[in-house]
């Protein structure tokens, strides 16, 4: 498959993730009044999941001591057992480290992101469970759209 054949599949599908998924030019200048920063900025209306962000760093990547994996789209935990955020640095993803919780904003600049997918990519090379791959699948196809456009990923904590 070409380049331009890849570039050219690059779909936005309806799948909302837990923060808001903008490719935005200038990202200091949209942390500072949310919206478009030039003309090319998009929102992508889909992104990862809760529950593929709990798969991924609490199954895959072993984030915290007090989760029990595996996480599944069909477990059911009280509330007060569901973590919301990290805060440690996950040794050999320090792009992947900045997406640490559902209350936090994750920015990556235009030239970042190919570090962003470089990771994601090694991530999904040992990674087996299935929530967690489906994360990574959106967060590889947000950063081809990002390179697409060259533009920043802000994903945006609502």
């Amino acid at each position: 498959m070409t380049s331009q054949n890849a570039e050219s599949e690059l779909t936005d599908f309806n799948d909302p993730g837990m923060h808001v998924t903008w490719l935005v030019k200038d990202a200091e200048a949209f942390e500072m009044d949310p919206g478009p920063t030039s003309e090319h900025d998009r929102i992508l209306h889909f992104g990862l999941k809760y529950r593929e962000w709990l798969a991924l760093y609490f199954d895959t990547l072993g984030v915290g001591s007090k989760w029990v994996p595996p996480v599944t789209e069909t477990m059911s935990l009280a509330d007060n057992v569901m973590p919301s955020e990290f805060d440690e640095d996950i040794t050999d993803f320090p792009m992947l480290s900045r997406i640490c919780g559902i209350l936090w904003d994750a920015v990556f600049e235009a030239n970042e992101v190919e570090g962003l997918r470089q990771e994601c990519l090694r991530v999904k090379s040992f990674a087996t469970n299935p929530l967690a791959l489906k994360g990574l699948d959106k967060l590889i196809q947000i950063c081809a759209w990002a390179q697409r456009l060259n533009l920043s990923i802000f994903l945006m904590c609502n």
